[in-house]
């Protein structure tokens, strides 16, 4: 578990996992390259002009989480639940999202290109 953690123009190359629980963490213009998320929890999370590229999230669950300015390009979403959670001013690129759930979110001056819903 990661209990409020900042983290500042971190990358994240490859990385896996599996189960865990973030709460009321912070992440600024972090990228995230060929990751994987699995079972994983997120509580109350911010993210700050953060990349996503060529990943994938397989049943996780996102409560109020604040995606601001956040680009996605060639990510995948598996069974996910999103509550209450803010995607503001962010952009999708050929993302799939299948068998996801949004409970109200709200998606402001977001963009999306090539999407699979």
């Amino acid at each position: 578990s990661f209990w409020s953690c900042t983290f500042f123009s971190r990358s994240f190359y490859g990385c896996s996992f599996y189960s865990c629980s973030f709460f009321g963490n912070s992440f600024f213009s972090s990228s995230f390259y060929s990751f994987s998320f699995y079972g994983c929890s997120f509580y109350s999370c911010s993210f700050y002009s953060c990349s996503f590229c060529s990943g994938s999230f397989y049943s996780c669950s996102f409560f109020g989480c604040r995606f601001y300015s956040c680009s996605f390009f060639s990510c995948s979403f598996f069974c996910c639940s999103f509550y209450s959670c803010s995607f503001c001013s962010g952009s999708f690129y050929s993302c799939s999202f299948f068998g996801c759930r949004f409970y109200s979110c709200s998606f402001f001056s977001c963009s999306f290109y090539s999407r699979s819903f």
